[in-house]
């Protein structure tokens, strides 16, 4: 075990050797009263600051202190007293500190309290960075924040924070244990967005939005934890290289974290965009395993992640095929893939507006209605309508379809109705026609005797050929006003004159009525026509 005089030698000496070449290091090692053991520790540092590849060179040091000195500092032991806490065990470890499961001990009350302690050698950003965090936590009361309880010093003066000790699982195992189905493990995902929305409306950016930072109890009760590298809105960024190789993990940072970018409310939309996906597909937006530090960096900022739906229905992970039982794939596409992949928008302008926006459009989600990610069109705003109220739509449509029904019965039945109409006007015309045209005939006949009335032929033989030319005279001068029964009665004597052989006055008479019909709008039929030629035929008029 390191002495806590031997870590504050170690320190001083890899500080002062750090800037130096290898062979200026070995030398000043050497001329120092320092003992073997301290400076092969310095030299182990020394060493390991020359290997460590970051995304900014210049910080190897500082990533050396983060992973060796801390680790060094960090001893504390089951059963020393911090304040009025007993520590009873180690439960959680990170860039920022350590976390202690403790429990009052001044006798006033019982409680179970974690404590979280700054390393003992930190850097002047880390101290600012910790008393930030407590600052933070003393704003943000909240029903799904941890509740910061307590702060101080240690006699070594570690600046110290005693939360609430949350019991309870992260928000992945917690849903992979109970075997949550997709509308509880949304509704877990609202609570976190309502406390990341909080902690937003105190100016407050998380920005490390991961599982192992929301715990939920047993009771179903969501607490967001860690606010190690948040960030005040107000505030200057501090160090943006020493937050990505302290507190960072890539697998939820967004593309303007890895960059050094200046982050905003729209980079915890990111995250709660990776976490999402998570509980919807089992896996993280970009894959972790089998891909080098570049890649994956690589992977953040330029690679679009498959859709959560799709992930599901190719990968043959244990959490795949945990969900892919709890979760139907049809449940995730459209709507929901929509929403994911608006959240993990390369750019932050084009992701949601807010935390608040992407809690509306999952809320919308669960009640059917219309969800911002997915573009509207009428066939979606339908789908939408009917899924938002199923019964009430069905009996609308079956409305609608008697509506169209009756209405297609009444066009048809009216159809048919002024079709007999119709028919019966027709009829009703060609009945009159033919009563006219008995008149007609009944007037001719009777002057057609008239004309051999004793009283008329006084003593004369009259031939059938002068009542027939009288018949013909008299229709030809009458009938102005109806032309069709004209033409009908032409036609008949024209038949008469063929009976008794005149087929010359058949023609003239046939002609006659041909010539009446045509200017009369109504044609010669092919009987008609057929008589005609029979009469030339007759005549012996062949060509």
């Amino acid at each position: 075990m390191t002495s806590a005089e031997n870590i504050t030698l170690i320190k001083q000496l890899f500080d002062s050797c750090v800037d130096l070449e290898t062979a200026q290091q070995d030398d000043y090692l050497k001329n120092t009263n320092c003992s073997e053991a301290v400076r092969l520790q310095v030299q182990r540092l020394l060493s390991h600051a020359q290997q460590t590849t970051t995304l900014n060179e210049t910080s190897a040091a500082q990533d050396v202190i983060s992973h060796n000195i801390h680790a060094m500092s960090q001893q504390l032991h089951a059963g020393q007293c911090i304040g009025s806490y007993q520590i009873e065990e180690e439960i959680g470890r990170g860039g920022m500190g350590i976390v202690f499961l403790a429990h009052r001990a001044d006798g006033q009350y019982q409680q179970k309290v974690a404590i979280k302690i700054s390393p003992s050698f930190a850097s002047v950003q880390e101290l600012q960075r910790f008393h930030q965090e407590r600052q933070i936590l003393a704003q943000l009361q909240h029903a799904n924040i941890a509740i910061l309880l307590d702060g101080g010093s240690t006699d070594d003066n570690r600046p110290y924070l005693v939360m609430e000790h949350i019991q309870g699982l992260p928000i992945t195992q917690y849903c992979h244990e109970k075997q949550l189905n997709l509308e509880q493990r949304l509704n877990l995902f609202l609570k976190i967005c309502q406390a990341v929305s909080f902690a937003h409306s105190h100016l407050i950016i998380h920005r490390d939005i991961k599982p192992e930072n929301i715990l939920v109890s047993d009771e179903g009760q969501v607490k967001l934890l860690d606010f190690g590298i948040s960030k005040a809105l107000h505030a200057e960024e501090i160090s943006q290289h020493t937050t990505l190789q302290q507190g960072l993990t890539l697998a939820y940072a967004s593309p303007e974290q890895i960059r050094g970018e200046t982050t905003t409310t729209l980079t915890d939309v990111y995250g709660l965009g990776a976490l999402l996906y998570e509980l919807i597909s089992g896996q993280v937006p970009h894959k972790m395993a089998k891909n080098s530090h570049e890649e994956i960096i690589k992977n953040i900022c330029l690679s679009v992640p498959p859709l959560p739906s799709t992930i599901i229905n190719t990968s043959n992970t244990n959490n795949a095929n945990d969900i892919k039982s709890l979760i139907p794939v049809k449940k995730l596409q459209g709507d929901l893939d929509n929403i994911v992949a608006k959240a993990l928008r390369k750019e932050p302008t084009e992701r949601y507006e807010s935390v608040a926006a992407l809690q509306t459009d999952i809320q919308n989600y669960l009640t059917g209605d219309e969800v911002l990610a997915t573009k509207p069109s009428y066939r979606y705003k339908l789908k939408k309508l009917f899924q938002r109220h199923p019964v009430s739509s069905v009996l609308s449509v079956a409305l609608l379809i008697a509506l169209l029904s009756g209405l297609g019965i009444s066009l048809y039945l009216n159809q048919a109705l002024t079709l007999e109409r119709d028919k019966l006007v027709s009829t009703q015309a060609q009945l009159q026609q033919e009563v006219s045209t008995s008149k007609e005939v009944i007037t001719l006949l009777t002057n057609m005797f008239d004309a051999a009335s004793p009283e008329k032929a006084q003593g004369k033989d009259i031939s059938v050929t002068t009542l027939i030319n009288s018949a013909v005279t008299h229709t030809q001068n009458s009938l102005a006003n109806k032309p069709e029964i004209k033409a009908r009665l032409l036609q008949e004597l024209a038949e008469v004159n063929r009976k008794l052989g005149n087929y010359q006055a058949t023609i003239n008479l046939l002609q006659e009525s041909h010539t009446l019909k045509i200017l009369h709008k109504k044609k010669p039929t092919a009987l008609n026509y057929i008589a005609l030629a029979n009469a030339y035929r007759l005549a012996g008029d062949y060509p």
